[in-house]
């Protein structure tokens, strides 16, 4: 009898462990379009930076529009691609529509993405 309760324990916590790994694998998959999402602001709030930082002062003091150029249409397909997995994101994971409305309106300031890539991050333990 103990051997067949320990037999039992045994499977079980096999069985146990492979739930375990499977869930994490599953909740790894469900939070990939969150990773992609929070990676293009951080690299959206960069190509902002470059263009304000960079691209402008260029422009401006040397007289080199080619820079605005080059970063305004890197952040301007960066900011397309942004849009579309924030409506991803809010369809997938039923985020209210005032929590979209701040992400946009954060995304109009070259610093609150990092910001908010923590806090998502950390909202979904990832």
């Amino acid at each position: 009898m103990e051997l067949n309760f320990c037999k039992l324990y045994l499977q079980e916590s096999k069985i146990i462990k492979k739930m375990e790994q499977n869930s994490t694998v599953a909740n790894q998959d469900y939070y990939k379009l969150l990773k992609w999402f929070c990676l293009v602001a951080v690299i959206e709030a960069i190509s902002y930076l470059l263009l304000l930082g960079f691209g402008m002062p260029m422009k401006y003091m040397m007289d080199q529009p080619i820079w605005v150029k080059i970063f305004g249409n890197i952040h301007g397909i960066l900011v397309f691609v942004f849009i579309a997995l924030l409506i991803m994101c809010w369809r997938k994971y039923k985020w209210s529509y005032e929590r979209v409305v701040l992400l946009f309106l954060g995304s109009l300031l070259p610093i609150v993405p990092f910001i908010y890539e923590r806090k998502l991050k950390k909202e979904a333990g990832i």
